[in-house]
This record gives structure tokens, sequence and C-alpha cells, in this order.
């Protein structure tokens, strides 16, 4: 009599959850932001020479023993002196109200400059949240660097790669829909430069 081959005892596959509930919503801030001790907050410098060549990924500012404010005081007071119009940032929170973890998922924001308005001079920059679990939320800001006005809407999908899942997929990016304008954001032109480590604007 023949043997019966052994019987697999791996762990029983869970099926994937594939539904998602990604929301995002923008709102503005003023200047300095505040980090808090042990923190660090995430950020996106509008700069055009800067985002041509990087397309992704934020600038983060860390705390230390005890909170602190970005930029530093002496900027915003300059910033003042100057009438600067461009002491405002939009704070935008990415929430996960679906079941499933994710892995890997970037909102994708369409930049214009100036009163470069036209489609062939639109960037897109994807910042990536490398994951964001069922019930968690994630915190990023954009803030003009340079003296020029800049125009973001950012897209109504997003990618994403849910954990158990072997490739990455679109999937709505949903929003409350408190005005026909919630995509929209409108930065003013700032003669005082926040973020020294990135280039010159021109």
């Amino acid at each position: 009599m023949r043997a019966k081959p052994p019987v697999a005892r791996g762990h029983p596959k869970i099926p994937v959850d594939q539904t998602t509930a990604i929301f995002m919503e923008c709102d503005m801030v003023p200047l300095p932001l505040v980090v808090p001790a042990g923190g660090t907050i995430r950020v996106i410098p509008l700069n055009h020479k800067q985002l041509k060549s990087q397309h992704w990924g934020f600038f983060g500012v860390h705390g230390g023993v005890k909170d602190v404010t970005w930029p530093d005081r002496a900027f915003v007071t300059r910033s003042a002196q100057l009438h600067n119009q461009g002491l405002w940032a939009y704070k935008c929170r990415v929430s996960n109200h679906g079941r499933t973890n994710l892995i890997y998922l970037d909102v994708p924001i369409d930049l214009w400059f100036g009163n470069q308005g036209r489609e062939q001079n639109r960037l897109r920059y994807a910042p990536v949240i490398s994951a964001l679990d069922s019930g968690r939320e994630f915190d990023f800001y954009l803030v003009n660097d340079c003296n020029t006005s800049v125009a973001a809407i950012w897209q109504d999908n997003a990618r994403v790669q849910l954990l158990g899942e072997p490739t990455q997929r679109d999937i709505p990016l949903r929003r409350t829909y408190r005005s026909p304008a919630d995509q929209v954001m409108i930065f003013f032109p700032t003669t005082v430069r926040w973020v020294k480590q990135y280039p010159e604007c021109e």
C-alpha cells in the first residue's frame, strides 16, 4: 500500500479586504508650526527649482527635549517687519478609515508656480507615506519657500499597496466635501526663505 502524501500544515491564508477608505483634508494654518518634544513634523517646501528634480519625500523638522516652533522665531519676526504675505502653510491630514493596513501610499498633488497656469507647466509631486495602519492618520505641511505665488490641487486618486497584496494600485482619495474648492490650495509669495537647506529659487 502506498503511503498518503503529507498534509500541509501552513497557516491558512486570510483573504485581503480590498475595500479602502482613505481620506485627505487640507486646511490653511499660520506659521510658525509647533514641533512637539521628541517628535517630527514633515514639510514640503514649495521651491520650483528643487521640486523639478525631486518628486516625492518630506523635509523633516525634529523636536528637542521640549516643544519648539518652526520656522525659528527670528524668521517670523523678520517676516512681520517685511510685511510678508507668505506667513501661512497648509496642514494636510491623511487618514485610513478602512479595515486593512497600507504598506505604501502616495497622494499626488499638482502644482503651478507663478502665472504658469497652463497644463504644460504643471508639476506633479507625490508625497510617499511608507505605511498607514487601519485607524491611523498622518499629517504633513506644505509651505511656500519662494517669492512667487503657487497654486496646488490634490487629486481624486491615490496609489497604494495593501498589506497582503503583491502590487500597487490606484484607489479613490476621499474628502468630506465641505465646498467645491476643497482640493485647491493657494500660497502667497514669501519674501523670507524658510528652508535654507534648499537651493535658491532662481
